[in-house]
């Protein structure tokens, strides 16, 4: 009987560079990333006439589909802040690809990182990653860095992430990845470089949305607008701040008048920062 032939599935996914060309791409598991299943073709005889490469290939499909979903869970559980119980699913995972292999790593990583005394661990793990890795990783690996204290490592990390996402901080401009500017932000201001984290965060503002103080308006991402109002609020720039919480409002309110109406808007996260201004 001739061999049953299989693909190779255990070959790079990704180009050579440092971020791939999706640096928004989602590890395999996180919401959007899909299986696709094959089409059983059979044989439509007898039990004993199956074509034994057809079941293998089959049950291949099958693992593949589990290892997708043991991913999946994975991944809600991080969202759930549910720490020990995704580093239990990420852990019972057997990946195949490189795509898999890469979304195990980055979820096991961040559930480490979030846990007392690990972040050394999941440092460990993100290292051991051949390149190329998502721009996901990458900063998963930042926050690991943070968590140890290594500052400056982590800042040098996310400084190269936004030069290869087209940024160009000396000139004012952010990257293309909402998430690593938000990120390097968060950053210098525990490190205490506040005037560098505001000039990011306008320009982050500012691509996402059209102009800064144009007729009062938020920009178009609820995270980077919230982010710019609560720096503000320790800048003790507080009137910036309340303008911008209160464009926020009315972006985020159902009628133009709810806030002169005392009627509260549709963001919980909004509402409560107004209100503790």
């Amino acid at each position: 009987m001739a061999a049953c032939s299989t693909k190779d599935s255990s070959r790079p996914l990704y180009s050579s560079t440092l971020v791939s060309g999706r640096g928004g791409g989602r590890p395999a598991g996180e919401p959007g990333a899909t299986v696709t299943p094959v089409a059983s073709t059979g044989t439509g005889g007898l039990r004993g006439n199956r074509n034994p490469c057809q079941s293998a290939r089959t049950r291949a499909v099958q693992k593949r589909g589990n290892t997708e979903e043991l991913l999946s869970q994975g991944f809600e559980l991080l969202r759930k802040r549910q720490w020990d119980r995704a580093v239990k699913v990420f852990q019972s995972v057997n990946p195949e690809t490189h795509k898999q292999r890469e979304g195990r790593v980055n979820g096991l990583a961040r559930a480490l990182h979030s846990l007392p005394g690990r972040a050394e661990e999941a440092l460990h793990l993100l290292q051991q990653l051949p390149p190329p890795v998502q721009t996901s990783t990458l900063l998963t690996t930042s926050r690991a860095l943070q968590a140890l204290k290594r500052f400056n490592e982590a800042e040098d990390l996310l400084k190269q992430i936004i030069k290869k996402e087209g940024g160009d901080l000396e000139k004012g401009r952010a990257g293309k990845n909402h998430h690593t500017n938000l990120g390097l932000a968060r950053l210098w201001q525990a490190m205490g470089k506040l005037d560098q984290a505001e000039r990011l965060l306008i320009a982050t503002f500012r691509q996402e949305s059209g102009q800064l103080g144009d007729g009062g308006r938020a920009c178009q991402n609820h995270k980077t607008n919230i982010a710019l109002a609560l720096h503000w609020q320790t800048m003790g720039k507080l009137d910036k701040a309340e303008r911008l919480l209160i464009a926020m409002f009315r972006q985020e309110s159902a009628q133009a008048d709810d806030l002169e109406e005392g009627r509260a808007c549709k963001n919980h996260e909004t509402n409560i920062t107004l209100a503790l201004h």
